[in-house]
């Protein structure tokens, strides 16, 4: 499997993982609350507001908060920090299901979480059969050499980071999260075909 990440640029002023220093064991339960928190918010409560409130500030400043391309088949809607914001809006509310969730078995799929988490191996830190979704760890050096973005990005994240992946049939999402001094946050959002 191959999980292909874009670059996130960052403004001086933000400081992510501000230690500098890769996860640790202790990060586990605060990344799993984090993402437990974002899905709540999205797929159960439908708060879109809520559920952007997730994504990191300094993000939208930057085009590949989303991969444009996969999600909306072009890049002219990422021309300014407005235009991300709606996108991800868009992403967001597109992304609920038709018919209101009462629980995450409601919208993910539990065979296709298992089987996505155990082609990821020790690389989940999280009970996916508890949680619903998968958190994993990912090696910075793993990354896919696409290009300078791809290099931008391997200065920005710590030598392991996190991802979280919502599986479905035939699919996934999946969220890049880093540590803000407030708390855990998103910083990039994408599909990946499973």
């Amino acid at each position: 499997m191959c999980v292909a990440l874009v670059c996130i640029p960052v403004a001086a002023t933000t400081v992510w993982c501000q230690d500098g220093s890769n996860p640790r064991r202790d990060d586990v339960p605060g990344i799993v609350a984090a993402a437990q928190g974002f899905l709540e918010d999205w797929y159960l409560k439908r708060d879109i507001d809520r559920a952007q409130s997730w994504f990191a500030d300094a993000a939208y400043r930057h085009s590949t908060i989303l991969n444009a391309e996969c999600v909306f088949g072009n890049d002219t809607a990422f021309k300014t920090e407005a235009a991300r914001r709606t996108a991800v809006r868009t992403f967001l509310r597109d992304g609920l299901p038709d018919v209101p969730a009462k629980a995450l078995t409601d919208v993910v799929s539990p065979r296709a979480t298992r089987e996505f988490s155990e082609e990821l191996g020790k690389r989940v830190v999280n009970e996916p059969s508890r949680d619903r979704f998968v958190v994993a760890t990912m090696d910075r050096d793993e990354l896919l050499p696409l290009g300078a973005e791809n290099k931008e990005l391997r200065n920005l994240l710590p030598q392991t980071f996190y991802l979280t992946f919502v599986v479905f049939e035939g699919g996934a999402m999946y969220f890049l999260w880093l540590r803000e001094l407030a708390g855990w946050r998103i910083v990039h959002a994408n599909l990946i075909c499973v």
